[in-house]
């Protein structure tokens, strides 16, 4: 008879296997399980049966619970084992060990023999399951292979002594392996026998990877085991050990110890007294609890357990790790009620490490937890708001508790309750408003200490006054009209009746100064005629005239100040003066006179001498004198000077200078004709400069010179080229500089002036500012023997004063030695700039032949695509017949030479061919083959893309922690770049993109910008202030201005962009709960609760970027889950977890969150539903929202009725290479560039698509929807996109499978501007160029007017209209 949940011995596992009901659930449980029942070897067939009463069996689990079976199924029967299937009324962890248990008296199976031998099968599987394992002194292996493995062999349930055997032939016994392979076993060893089961040990003829489940095979019919049983009374087997206690336990959690196991099993006394020797806990019933985190010591005693009088002890440390609670779902944060009628409730979601959870509601009038009420009997997850409210603010929150936990309260839940709304009202009273004008409305509720609730405004007549959204009102003809303010559910409503009148004109404005001095503020009065004209703001500005006598000038306030004498312009306008769509514009001219500025420096020179030459610089006198002059020029005994004054600033009033010999010393000076100077000896002379009035207007400006006179000058005799021959040859013809020398040595006058009168045969050029002669030899041959340059070689007053010095002298050009046989090209070499890029020319005659003696050097250049347009490679030209159109020029390079230019227009590589005709021989070894050929070399040439410079740097805090690393983000924004839009590369990014961040005196002025912070700069992009304060911090952008560019013979210096950012440090707390919980692949939870670290998980670093959370340091693609808690106010979820690429959830977009810019960018594995609160709009809103998740397919809903802002769309799903869901728009959608590159590169996208009706703005639909190359569907633009600039540009480009209709309204048609990549594709024989997309509606014909098609060259289009 079986004794009630009494163990079998009979070995089993739940799994997920086989077919049936019950299947796997999510979380990796099962309700299944399989048992092999093994019973003595039969030598016929058997038939196996088993009882199937719903309370027959059980199944004993790992942790001690016993769990009923039922429907038992014999999935296979042979002639000593059998195979059974359970189903388990309780879910378990897959794949678990346990153990068949009998839960009453009528639980059996039977084993009956059939008359029918079977023939022994070798390898035959005998039901017994068994573990490789590298104890009990098993072999161990590399790798984690082992030799040994365990099996256990129950049997029935025996009464007495039992004695087991097993035959140990190493031919008997094997294992079948999970690969299906059998090792043979040898050397059985019996470790433990009982009453029901037998622990054998086998060694294995070959090792295999250690705890790996196998059974046990019969090898040979003559395998077999015995049990003998001695029905006398058992011997006495003491107890060894006492297993299976945690090593760890939670706080709260009772643990049950019946779950303890004997070694061995066997033993005769399993009875245990429990004891806590030390630590917080207590036990009961086997049962223990721990209260509080630390050690606890656990001691178990067995009476007589050693024998009678010895009992078996053993003690246990544990460790106790306290439970925590967590909050997964706050509630609410903002609820609304109505007083009288509340109905509403909130709820939480919390979570306990030990699965027990406890709640307890609280209220409070303020908005914290400190002194709450608790509300009696709210203790469960939902809290219905208590009906009696008063009106008011009133605040809920949850304490959350856990046994062994610190209670956690969740946040605070803002209730209010409003009184009824009566009404409402609108301010301020308008009962006028002119035409064209413009004026902000505004509500109040009835009554007035009532919250505003939500409203939508509107016009009885929009053709005579507007209104916004938010009340702004504009008049756009005379008239009346009703505006009214109607609460959301159309309840309360009120209105302002407004008149229009007619229009009054501006006819003149007066009363404008027509004189003025410069620097000198005068304040601008005019008087708007008629009085009652229906504009009369004016506007004020600066015409520049282009004239040479232009004042320029400057208004600022009102108030007008001119800078330089002269004729100023000045525009007044009033906006709508004229008309309602003319403004009233009126320039009036104001002559500027000067005030009055006085000299502040004289310096002097010597206009009759050589001013090549420099005298020593004159001692000053103590005389009135703000700097050191020099006289520029000689005075010589026997010569006179012309002294020449030169007035600073240039500005003085008075200029006219007059001179004055103060003291002609030793030099006999003479001076005469007001300026002229004679001396008879050498020596010093004094002479003054004045200016009348050059003080004030009273005072005159005086400043002394002391000027010295020197000997009369040393004539010239002779000038000679110091070679008088030139060998231009073994150079290549390049320059080389003529030196001369000039006898005699002491020569007053030594510069030697050079000029070229003859080039001669040799056609020589000469550069006379570097003295440098240079020639093409290939001119000359080898009879030239003759040839000579003739120059004319002089010196300035080297005879006299007034006579020059002359001599014509030639120099030899030697010619190249007779050859007597043509020389053939052996390389061209092209001078290429650097850096070659993109719409940077290329100047082709800037290349060199080799050798220099080459017989051909006139070079053909060509390259494989040189035709002009969109997509091409690059275009040879010359500016003298051919005009370079839609192109990006740069004012650094030269456009216009009379030379041959190469012009790349998109990156990539040519091939640039180089041909002399004729220049090369076709034998080179034989130096008499005079059969010629042309010369070819072909040059690939690279081109980087176009250098996008740095406009802007946002993305930036404007205030961070004190003591706290703060990670920066920045976002270079190039505004478009060069405007271009190639295809074939990105406008958004900027060629140069270090950013280094710099705070110190050496980069900026810190006078200006102090550092109160303290703060630095840490591992190149972290900030860290040291205490509160504001300071100032340098983005810089090596080359991001300019790039540094090598052209020919121009140079351009890389020029830095560089922005500050004044920030502002303070203290903050960490917040009492998490901004935001990230779980890890290693299921650790990490929780950040400040702006600090929460800024690290909000960056553009890569996927392999570590992040250091307090302690807890990981990479980005180590987070698997994100769990939003509450986000503070004004925090920016811009570049939230980019690049979390194993990232696979979030819990919800949390509310009320207004930028989620570049949100999950990169997160290549994510693929959940998403709901965009409607909360989310704005400047940049949702730019690059997913983008290149490429794994993402799921369905995307919006909240809100708006999204509007400058790229509040902008790149939208970009990338998203998986997603092919329908997508339902907000409906109104507006701005520049709002849904530029919407969905570019969903090449998997074919789904119907809505565009809103109101997108408008500048670029608005820019590469809308470009290289959805599956995308195949009707689509209807937008009412009216505006006309401003390339609202539809390349918009579809690359839609491959695109032959649908596209709908135009009469606006969009009439409006939209588009270029050459609009609806084109770059291949040719797809259903788009093939078929074409056809254009319908009432503004087709207007759109269709705007493109040409195209079917000969890349971007091919083929549009056409409705039939």
């Amino acid at each position: 008879m079986a004794i009630i949940n009494q163990r079998t011995g009979y070995i089993g596992y739940t799994l997920d296997g086989t077919s049936g009901a019950n299947p796997i659930d999510g979380n990796g449980r099962v309700r299944r399980c399989i048992f092999a029942l093994t019973y003595p070897l039969y030598a016929n067939d058997v038939v196996v049966t088993i009882s199937r009463g719903d309370d027959d069996w059980g199944a004993q689990m790992g942790d001690g619970t016993i769990i009923p079976l039922t429907s038992p199924v014999i999935l296979f029967q042979n002639r000593d084992n059998a195979i059974v299937q359970f189903n388990m009324e309780e879910a378990y962890p897959a794949n678990s060990p346990c153990i068949l248990v009998y839960r009453s008296d009528s639980a059996t199976f039977s084993v009956d023999e059939t008359n029918t031998p079977r023939p022994f099968v070798p390898n035959s599987v005998s039901g017994h399951f068994a573990m490789t394992t590298e104890g009990n002194d098993g072999g161990s292996y590399e790798h984690g292979y082992v030799d040994r493995l365990i099996a256990t062999i129950p049997f029935p349930a025996q009464v007495g002594h039992v004695t087991f055997s097993i035959s140990d032939d190493p031919s008997h016994w094997g294992a079948r392996m999970g690969d299906g392979s059998i090792i043979p076993l040898r050397d059985p060893n019996i470790l433990y026998t009982n009453t029901e089961n037998a622990i054998v040990q086998f060694s294995m003829d070959e090792p295999y990877p250690s705890n790996s489940p196998c059974v046990l095979v019969y090898r040979s019919q003559n395998a077999h085991f015995n049990v003998d049983v001695d029905h006398t009374e058992d011997q006495f087997v003491p107890v060894m050990d006492i297993l299976n206690i945690p090593n760890e336990v939670l706080t709260g959690r009772i643990i049950n110890l019946s779950a303890a196991e004997f070694s061995p099993i066997n033993c005769s006394q399993q009875g245990i007294v429990w004891e806590v020797v030390s630590g917080d806990a207590i036990v009961s019933n086997s049962k223990l609890l721990a209260n509080s985190g630390g050690t606890i010591v656990l001691k178990a005693t067995v009476i007589n357990g050693l024998g009678d009088g010895n009992n078996f002890e053993k003690q246990f440390s544990i460790t106790v790790v306290t439970n925590r609670v967590d909050v997964y779902a706050d509630p609410q944060r903002e609820v609304e009620s109505t007083f009288g009628k509340i109905t509403e409730k909130i709820y939480i979601q919390g979570h306990s490490d030990n699965g027990v959870i406890y709640y307890q509601w609280y209220q409070n009038t303020v908005n914290n937890t400190t002194d709450a009420t608790k509300m009696n009997g709210e203790t469960g997850a939902e809290l219905y708001l208590p009906k009696d409210l008063s009106v008011g603010d009133h605040y809920f929150f949850c304490e959350v508790s856990s046994p062994g936990a610190t209670a956690v309260n969740s946040r605070l839940s803002h209730v209010r309750v409003e009184l009824p709304l009566e009404g409402v009202t609108i301010y301020p009273n308008t009962p006028t408003l002119e035409i064209a004008s413009e004026r902000q409305l505004h509500y109040n509720p009835i009554p007035a200490e009532r919250t505003p609730p939500e409203i939508v405004w509107n016009s009885s007549d929009s053709n005579i006054i507007q209104v916004s959204k938010t009340g702004m009102i504009k008049a756009l003809t005379s008239g009346s009209a009703t505006i009214s303010v109607t609460t959301v559910d159309g309840v309360k409503k009120a209105s302002l009746t407004i008149t229009v009148p007619e229009f009054r004109s501006v006819e003149n404005i007066t009363g404008v100064i027509s004189t003025a001095l410069t620097e000198t503020s005068y304040v601008l009065a005019p008087v708007v005629l008629p009085s009652n004209a229906s504009h009369k703001d004016v506007l004020w500005t600066v015409v520049s005239t282009g004239e040479e006598n232009e004042a320029i000038s400057d208004i600022n306030n009102g108030r007008f100040t001119a800078f330089n004498t002269g004729i100023a312009v000045i525009r007044l306008i009033i906006e709508h003066g004229v008309s309602p769509v003319q403004d009233f514009i009126r320039d009036f001219v104001i002559q500027v006179g000067k005030h009055y500025v006085g000299v502040d420096d004289i310096s002097l020179t010597n206009k009759a001498a050589d001013n090549s030459r420099m005298a020593a610089p004159m001692r000053m006198s103590k005389a009135r004198a703000s700097s050191d002059t020099a006289f520029g020029g000689s005075l010589y005994v026997g010569e006179k000077a012309l002294l020449a004054a030169t007035v600073s600033p240039l500005e003085s009033s008075y200029r006219d200078v007059r001179f004055e010999l103060i003291s002609a010393g030793s030099t006999g000076a003479v001076l005469k004709d007001e300026n002229e100077i004679t001396v008879t000896a050498p020596g010093d002379l004094r002479v003054a400069a004045i200016v009348t009035r050059g003080t004030n207007d009273s005072d005159e400006f005086r400043k002394e010179f002391i000027l010295t006179a020197y000997p009369g000058r040393i004539p010239v005799t002779s000038v000679q080229f110091v070679d008088s021959e030139w060998d231009p040859h073994p150079i290549n013809g390049h320059a080389t500089v003529l030196e001369t020398t000039v006898l005699p040595a002491n020569a007053s006058e030594q510069d030697v002036r050079i000029k070229l009168l003859d080039p001669g045969q040799a056609k020589v050029s000469f550069n006379e500012t570097t003295k440098s002669i240079s020639c093409d030899p290939s001119v000359m041959n080898f009879e030239m023997t003759d040839a000579t340059a003739l120059f004319e070689l002089r010196v300035v007053d080297g005879i006299a004063k007034g006579v020059d010095f002359v001599s014509n002298t030639r120099i030899r050009i030697s010619p190249p030695e007779a050859p007597g046989i043509i020389e053939p090209v052996t390389d061209v070499q092209v001078e290429l700039p650097n850096p070659m890029r993109a719409l940077y020319p290329i100047l082709l005659n800037h290349h060199e032949v080799f050798p220099w003696n080459a017989s051909q050097k006139n070079v053909e250049f060509s390259q494989i695509r040189n035709r002009e347009y969109m997509g091409t490679n690059a275009i040879i030209y010359n500016p003298t017949d051919y005009d370079l159109v839609n192109s990006v020029i740069s004012d650094f390079f030269d456009w216009q030479r009379d030379e041959t230019y190469l012009f790349p227009w998109n990156p990539g590589t040519i091939e640039l061919t180089a041909r002399i005709v004729l220049g090369d021989t076709v034998n080179h070894d034989d130096k008499y083959c005079q059969e010629t050929k042309d010369y070819i070399k072909t040059e690939v040439l690279e081109f980087a893309p176009p250098y996008i410079p740095v406009k802007n740097i946002t993305n930036v805090p404007l205030k961070i922690p004190v003591m706290k690393e703060v990670l920066l983000s920045p976002e270079l924004d190039t505004q478009g770049g060069t405007g271009f839009y190639n295809p074939f590369w990105d406008e958004e990014e900027a060629t140069f993109q270090d950013v280094q961040w710099r705070i110190g005196s050496q980069y900026f002025d810190q006078t200006e910008h102090p550092n109160d912070a303290n703060a630095v700069v840490r591992s190149g992009n972290i900030l860290y202030a040291r205490k509160a304060g504001r300071f100032t911090v340098q983005a810089y952008v090596p080359n991001g201005t300019a790039e540094p560019i090598q052209w020919y013979n121009k140079e351009q210096v890389g020029v830095a962009y560089s922005q500050l950012f004044e920030i502002e440090a303070v203290e903050e707390e960490d917040l009492e709960t998490p901004i935001v919980t990230l779980k890890l692949q290693n299921s650790n939870l990490v929780r950040i609760n400040n702006l600090a670290d929460f800024s690290k998980v909000c960056s553009d670093q890569p996927a392999d970027y570590m992040i250091t959370i307090g302690s807890r340091s990981f990479r980005k693609n180590q987070v698997t889950e994100v769990e939003f808690g509450t986000i503070p106010e004004d925090v920016s979820l811009q570049n939230f977890g980019r690049n979390f690429t194993n990232l696979t959830k979030i819990n919800d977009i949390p509310e009320g969150v207004a930028c989620l810019k570049n949100f999950l960018r990169g997160c290549t594995n994510f693929n959940q539903a998403l709901t965009i609160p409607a909360s989310v709009t704005g400047d940049y809103a949702l730019q690059y929202f997913l983008r290149d998740c490429t794994k993402f397919n799921s369905v995307i809903t919006f909240s809100g009725d708006v999204v509007d802002g400058t790229s509040c769309l902008h790149g939208f799903l970009y990338g998203c290479t998986a997603y092919n869901k329908v997508i339902h728009l907000p409906e109104t959608v507006r701005g520049m560039s709002c849904m530029e590159r919407f969905m570019m590169r969903c090449i998997n996208f074919n789904q119907a698509l809505t565009i809103p009706a109101t997108v408008s703005g500048p670029y608005c639909m820019r590469d809308f929807l470009t290289e959805c190359e599956k995308f195949n569907q009707d689509i209807t633009l937008p009412t009216d996109v505006g006309q401003i600039s390339m609202e539809l540009a390349s918009m579809m480009r690359d839609c491959r499978a695109m032959c649908s209709t596209i709908t135009v309204p009469t606006g969009t048609g009439l409006h939209a501007t588009l270029n050459e990549q609009t609806l084109s594709c770059v291949y040719r024989q797809s259903p788009m160029i093939q078929n074409g997309v056809t254009i319908a509606g009432a503004g087709a014909e207007d759109l269709l007017g705007k493109m040409e098609n195209n079917l000969d060259n890349p971007a091919y289009r083929n549009v056409k209209a409705e039939n």
